[in-house]
């Protein structure tokens, strides 16, 4: 659906008319006198937020971008496959994620954890969508709070135990399996309310609409009782599960659970038999974990218990990319000064351990999501980013450290392990290196690309505001990798073997409004030349 620009005496048409409608299918722009025979488009996607490689060697990548578009790059060219325009206003994609089976879909979750949407990977079709309630658990408690602390509970996690026991072992003396079944799911919700109740009370109660906005999602491999892959969405204060195999938008099953500030993740126990889920909990001092028990084609809510750091917890929760076992998860505490790690198997108690003091004080110190053990974390501070590992009397230390370094990866699976990218600036050079995250963020490959952007109007170097890491195997068998960046105007490149492969300018995508403007005579015309 071209635009196309007609203005009487018009010459030229200024740039701010150029992308008027660029986040629309298509931006035409002419001249008066080339009406009906010459034109172009230029569409554009806008600027990356999240972004996912296609696996297999497809030279394909995936994103969803600030202006509320999905998209689909060609990686040798930077072109556009396809794209699909969301709600500019609402529907921000905070997910997104790469699924294969039944049929190979970009999954995203948008709209403050509302949209839940699978489109195919091959032509940007959508597959099905699914609109998650947000009203229900959240709205009817006070949420978790300081409340009452037990130990180094939120609650009193005996209690609610002992009333789950009781209805677990009415369950097995009954007759009649769905009865007390739906007997014992309804004690461990009206449990966990009741806990939640309690803590609000106690004046500590956060406010209701606490979860709005905060999602995560995970996709669960077929296993023992479970024939089909499983997505598993937390929102608004429910977890929901979905067969990827039924290929539809309905849920298999949903499950309530109340006073949670922000998920952190959800991730699946070593077993398989279960759900974890972490994350901080209203208040901002507790750090809350709670196991979602998958029966057949159902699930139900298992244990839920709240852990107390002692002090105001700092946002985001890091869950900790395990590559098997039970998930864990690390948050750094406001001031700055602890770390507090928790298993999310045994969720009896969290550790807090102290920060080394020198890097405490480099400033605005925020935990990064690139972490696979709680030994060894990355921090980024001011200065740069920092490896911290965990010494002997329990405290984190300063371990490599990477000046300059304005963002890292999440963690992406190689054929040597887990591994991360972290990039920035030197002038007009801009530098990744390629960390090995399963050994102690050894450096395993680095790169350097001279030429690989703009300066701004002071001649600053422009930012790296995120970086995203692709693995793939070379032609001789080794592993090469390939980073997309996106910089703060809003330029998305791709770079590989210190080569920048492409780069698109994206800052025009934003345009909300144009005006064709007749532009000055040049002194040259103006006298005739």
């Amino acid at each position: 659906m071209g635009a196309h620009g007609r203005a009487s005496a018009v010459a030229f048409l200024t740039l701010t008319a150029l992308l008027a409608s660029a986040i629309g299918p298509a931006a035409a722009i002419i001249k008066q006198t080339q009406l009906g025979e010459a034109d172009w488009i230029s569409q554009h996607v806008g600027k990356v937020a999240r972004a996912e490689f296609a696996a297999g060697g497809r030279p394909r990548v995936y994103a969803a971008t600030e202006s509320n578009v999905v998209a689909c790059l060609n990686l040798r060219d930077g072109s556009i496959v396809w794209r699909q325009i969301l709600n500019a206003v609402t529907d921000a994609v905070e997910h997104l994620m790469l699924v294969d089976l039944p049929t190979p879909a970009v999954i995203t979750l948008s709209g403050g954890g509302t949209n839940l949407r699978a489109w195919s990977m091959a032509d940007g079709a959508l597959l099905w969508e699914h609109v998650l309630p947000t009203g229900g658990a959240t709205g009817s408690t006070g949420g978790f709070g300081a409340g009452t602390v037990a130990g180094d509970k939120v609650f009193s996690h005996e209690a609610a135990m002992a009333a789950i026991a009781a209805a677990r072992a009415a369950e097995a003396s009954s007759d009649d399996p769905a009865v007390t079944e739906a007997a014992a799911e309804a004690a461990v919700k009206a449990a966990a309310k009741g806990l939640a109740g309690t803590a609000g009370d106690a004046g500590g109660g956060a406010d209701a609409n606490a979860t709005e906005g905060s999602s995560s999602m995970v996709v669960l491999a077929a296993g023992e009782g479970r024939p089909a892959p499983l997505l598993v969405a937390f929102t608004h204060g429910r977890v929901f599960g979905f067969d990827l195999l039924a290929g539809s938008a309905r849920a298999a099953w949903e499950v309530e659970i109340t006073g949670w500030e922000c998920a952190a993740a959800v991730h699946s126990s070593a077993d398989a038999s279960g759900v974890h889920l972490l994350g901080l909990l209203s208040g901002g001092s507790h750090l809350g974990v709670a196991r979602i028990v998958l029966q057949g084609t159902g699930a139900r809510l298992g244990r839920v218990i709240g852990l107390a750091a002692g002090e105001q917890l700092a946002a985001p929760l890091l869950l900790l990319a395990a590559g098997s076992g039970d998930a864990s998860a690390v948050v750094l505490t406001a001031s700055g000064s602890r770390v507090c790690s928790v298993d999310a198997a045994e969720g009896e108690s969290m550790s807090c351990q102290r920060l080394d003091a020198s890097v405490a004080a480099e400033g605005n110190p925020r935990l990064l999501p690139a972490a696979v053990s709680s030994q060894t974390v990355l921090l980024h501070t001011a200065a740069g980013i920092t490896v911290l590992q965990r010494a002997m009397g329990g405290s984190y230390r300063a371990g490599t450290s990477f000046p300059g370094a304005m963002a890292v990866s999440a963690v992406a699976p190689t054929d040597q392990g887990l591994a991360v990218a972290i990039g920035g600036r030197d002038g007009r050079a801009l530098w990744t290196k390629v960390l090995n995250a399963t050994d102690s963020f050894q450096v395993v490959s680095e790169e350097a690309v001279a030429d690989a952007g703009q300066l701004d109007a002071e001649g600053k170097a422009i930012q790296v505001d995120s970086i995203f890491l692709g693995a793939f195997r070379r032609k001789g068998g080794q592993t090469g990798f390939r980073a997309l960046v996106s910089l703060a105007d809003a330029t998305a490149a791709v770079v590989q073997q210190g080569v920048r492969v492409w780069a698109r300018p994206e800052a025009l995508a934003g345009v909300l409004r144009a005006r064709f403007e007749e532009l000055p005579a040049t002194a040259a015309a103006a006298a005739g030349g």
